[in-house]
């Protein structure tokens, strides 16, 4: 990419070594499809299951009252769609699939569909003739074992890996998916480029089907019962019997669902694609062409914190000084802390703390609150610790965090919470924690190997995420309405 897409942009990973390709789709379409947003938001999510109140409270974390986000075709992560109050911060463009507009109540002439399917759009794929006539499995992005072999285990003839870390690498992705005979895959968005391009598929179920209810979603809008399968056989057989069945959705009401302008010769390219494939042209408005959908946007526009609108020259110029005043100390912050990061040496100090101002803060980068004379706490989707390379932690051989975690009791009584741990995009810890205390958090220790394989001259990204439990409002034990996750004391290496 030629430059930073707008920071406005959230998706899973972002500004990742590698990334989930599904996720990864966000930059392609800015890149590729896009040009700018026309309807004001203070955050935008382009594609995924999105729609939840944990992400909603991710993306606004920090932002004043008006801020909102806008969400261009996402789909629901589970049944509980959003509450009331996210729901109310949120403008919904278009949804992946008909639960989630059910869920949503959403009108019943929403444009449904993924984005995935506006792939073809933006990439011809290049038939690979070493992989004509091939099965090809596809395990999640983040299941607990990513490796080839466990890949080949099915007995697929070639292993997908959703992983990719360029434009290069997605698009030989699709060129992958599209050149071989069958794809068995756990990666909703692999099922998803594999529809788009006509190669036949079926869902993978090595006992880690990563968020049933999108699948449910996706299955229901192509018309299509939704099965998971332990073995190829299992899943050529309800290709036969279900899959080859599917309706593909037409792309047009997407593109004409979009918050941002869309290049004319995507449209174009859209409106031939759906001819081709008899969708008929809609008898009535969708999208932003209908006088509702158009009225929104201009009241949000209308709403939107504009430095253009009639505000004294005196006023405006002293907001932007303002601005560029708190930017400049974000700036000098960041590489304030970049810098301690650099000086860390493991080898003369093995163990860290995570306090304000401490050494382990200058550690931490995406998915945390501001930290306090103890630590900060984690967010959703996960905090994310980054050991610099050349700081020796390569010559360690274990890994352990002393933590808070927040366990409280819930509502059906459970009492326990469940901690992954990623090293480099391997995971490396996985542990349910029970609490057996008086108070809604617990001392933990994580505590696992660096696998021989790591230590390589390079960063050790630490990604720690949890199994979402409601938040302190929800459960009526104080007034924190943003998730709480775990708050790290120290990190040591042996």
């Amino acid at each position: 990419m030629a430059e930073e897409i707008d920071k406005r942009i959230s998706y899973y990973t972002r500004g990742a070594q590698a990334y989930n390709f599904g996720d990864y789709l966000t930059e392609y379409f800015v890149e590729r499809m896009l040009v700018e947003p026309f309807v004001w938001a203070s955050q935008y999510r382009l594609i995924g299951s999105a729609l939840s109140d944990a992400l909603v409270d991710f993306d606004l974390n920090g932002l004043p009252d008006e801020a909102r986000v806008a969400f261009w075709c996402c789909g629901a992560r589970d049944e509980n769609g959003l509450s009331p109050d996210r729901r109310a911060r949120s403008d919904i463009w278009g949804v992946r699939g008909p639960l989630t507009r059910q869920l949503l109540e959403l009108p019943d002439d929403t444009p449904l569909g993924d984005p995935g399917y506006l792939v073809p759009l933006l990439h011809t794929p290049q038939k690979i003739e070493a992989l004509a006539g091939k099965t090809a499995s596809m395990v999640h992005v983040f299941a607990r074992d990513r490796s080839e072999e466990f890949r080949r285990t099915v007995g697929a003839d070639v292993a997908l890996s959703a992983s990719v870390a360029s434009f290069e690498e997605l698009e030989r992705l699709f060129d992958q998916i599209a050149s071989v005979d069958f794809l068995f895959t756990a990666s909703l968005h692999g099922a998803i480029i594999a529809s788009a391009f006509g190669t036949p598929f079926a869902f993978w179920d090595y006992g880690e089907v990563d968020i049933p209810f999108k699948w449910q979603d996706f299955c229901a809008l192509l018309g299509i019962d939704c099965e998971f399968n332990q073995t190829l056989e299992q899943g050529r057989l309800w290709w036969e019997a279900q899959g080859k069945r599917q309706r593909l959705p037409a792309l047009v009401p997407m593109l004409a669902a979009c918050p941002f302008t869309v290049r004319p010769s995507i449209w174009q390219r859209a409106i031939a694609h759906d001819a081709a494939k008899g969708h008929a042209v809609p008898a009535h408005p969708v999208g932003f062409d209908r006088q509702d959908w158009i009225d929104l946007a201009r009241q949000r526009n209308r709403a939107r914190p504009d430095p253009d609108s009639a505000v004294p020259a005196r006023h405006l110029a002293r907001a932007e000084l303002q601005a560029a005043s708190k930017a400049l100390d974000q700036a000098v912050a960041e590489i304030d802390r970049r810098m301690k990061a650099l000086e860390l040496d493991f080898s003369q100090t093995p163990q860290i703390n995570f306090a304000q101002g401490a050494a382990g803060h200058a550690l931490m980068t995406q998915g945390w609150t501001p930290a306090n004379e103890i630590a900060p706490w984690s967010l959703p989707p996960f905090g994310e610790i980054v050991l610099p390379a050349g700081s020796g932690w390569e010559r360690a051989e274990t890994l352990s965090v002393s933590a808070y975690l927040y366990v409280p009791k819930q509502a059906d009584g459970t009492t326990s919470r469940k901690v992954w741990v990623w090293l480099n995009e391997v995971l490396a810890f996985e542990q349910s924690f029970d609490n057996t205390g008086d108070g809604d958090s617990m001392e933990v220790n994580l505590s696992m190997p660096i696998a021989a394989h790591l230590k390589m001259p390079r960063d050790l990204v630490i990604r720690i995420c949890l199994e979402p439990v409601p938040v302190p409002s929800e459960l009526g034990v104080s007034d924190e309405d943003r998730p709480i996750g775990l708050a790290p004391l120290w990190l040591k290496l042996a």
